[in-house]
């Protein structure tokens, strides 16, 4: 942080106060950065800027970047709901949207992750009982694969071309095919037509009928 520290006082108004959102703390009068910022919301704000790609060595000896940001349903900000960014270097976890102020080290992060899966566990639960699917539909060269519990509905909504299969289970099955098939994904729940996602798309079809 050092070469955002000016080395004199910068002077401001008497009257000041921190210009980030609902906060009111006196702003400090050692940064030089044209606006009024407490030092609490100075240096959440330049985490933003100083978080630049950095390589770091973790304990396996490999090079890679410092900072990653996991983008997933277990892995939210407890605080506003946005991806985690996790800093390899200490090991240790802040949201990803530098208006949040939130930070955790390694093991109160993993407790909130767990707490987390318990739940999308228990609402997945109630969501296959309620009659949940899973589904596969083309648009185009891509396959969505999404889940629903009203699935007459959800294809109203979303774009395609054509139901391919569907499958009994809720987000956590959902989410078992979002990584059996990551290598053929091409964003979000789309993935590439690839040899082994048509197989299990013609293996559920087969089942169906066979059942």
């Amino acid at each position: 942080m050092a070469k955002y520290i000016a080395t004199a006082p910068v002077a401001k108004a008497e009257d000041a106060v921190c210009t980030y959102p609902r906060c009111e703390a006196d702003p400090s009068e050692y940064v030089a950065t044209g606006a009024s910022l407490c030092w609490t919301h100075f240096e959440l704000i330049g985490r933003a800027y100083l978080a630049m790609p950095v390589k770091v060595r973790p304990k396996n000896g490999k090079e890679t970047d410092r900072f990653v940001t996991i983008v997933r349903d277990d892995h939210k900000c407890p605080k506003c709901g946005s991806p985690v960014t996790r800093d390899r270097l200490h090991d240790r976890f802040s949201c990803a949207d530098y208006w949040c102020d939130f930070k955790a080290e390694r093991a109160e992060f993993t407790a909130i992750v767990h707490a987390k899966r318990a739940d999308i566990a228990n609402m997945d639960t109630v969501r296959v009982q309620a009659g949940a699917l899973v589904y596969y539909i083309a648009f185009g060269d891509r396959i969505k694969i999404g889940t629903s519990a009203n699935l007459g509905k959800r294809l109203i909504a979303l774009p395609h071309d054509r139901l391919f299969a569907t499958e009994p289970g809720g987000y956590a099955t959902e989410h078992m095919r979002h990584v059996q098939f990551a290598d053929c994904r091409v964003n979000g729940e789309w993935f590439t037509r690839s040899r082994e996602l048509i197989a299990h798309i013609d293996a559920l079809n087969e089942n169906a009928i066979a059942g």
